[in-house]
């Protein structure tokens, strides 16, 4: 963690603290302007809301629709996508939705619920796999058989989505055909770079 003028702070220490919080220990370094050095202060404590991660199952940002065994779970932007892929394709009763507004820290209990009412999930997030890879830990841990579907050839760590890719995606897990194939993103990413 980084501070103006020089100073910056290392965690040393995280235990549970009273209530809903965790004690954090820290020391905070501050580069001593003339000799150069730095002077380290470990009387520092924070404390973090423990109860964050009821917020999150609890919140209203999270959103489950529709029914079926073939669940999508979309974050940031891929929820845009999915509405329109879905209603441009006629899909919306074919699938079960959960638009996952607040993404950290996970609604654990709200995924696995989600998750084990389904067979396969498909993960639909921009760039990096991150809820994919936790919705993958997290389904092993709580030993529940659903197959997570995520990054791919439509869906790459590169670039944006569009309502095309995720129909493209959205088709493959249903074993549809998609009306609006658009784009085929990491197909022009591998065309680039040949």
């Amino acid at each position: 963690m980084g501070f103006r003028n020089g100073a910056y702070a290392t965690v040393w220490d995280i235990k549970p603290g009273r209530g809903n919080y965790t004690d954090v220990r820290i020391s905070i370094g501050r580069k001593d302007q003339t000799t150069g050095e730095y002077n380290n202060d470990f009387s520092g404590f924070c404390m973090f809301i423990g109860n964050a991660r009821a917020k999150a199952e609890a919140s209203p940002w999270n959103k489950v629709s529709g029914k079926g065994r073939i669940g999508v779970i979309a974050s940031g932007i891929s929820r845009a996508y999915l509405a329109d892929a879905l209603a441009e394709n006629g899909w919306e009763k074919d699938v079960k939705v959960l638009e996952l507004g607040f993404t950290w820290p996970l609604p654990e209990n709200l995924l696995a619920d989600f998750m084990s009412g389904c067979d396969t999930v498909l993960v639909l997030e921009e760039l990096q796999p991150l809820v994919e890879q936790d919705l993958r830990a997290l389904a092993q841990e709580r030993k529940i058989d659903v197959s997570i579907v995520g990054k791919g050839p439509d869906l790459t760590i590169f670039g944006e989505y569009s309502t095309g890719a995720v129909a493209r995606a959205l088709a493959a897990v249903l074993g549809k055909e998609a009306q609006n194939k658009g784009l085929n993103a990491g197909k022009l990413v591998k065309e680039v770079a040949q």
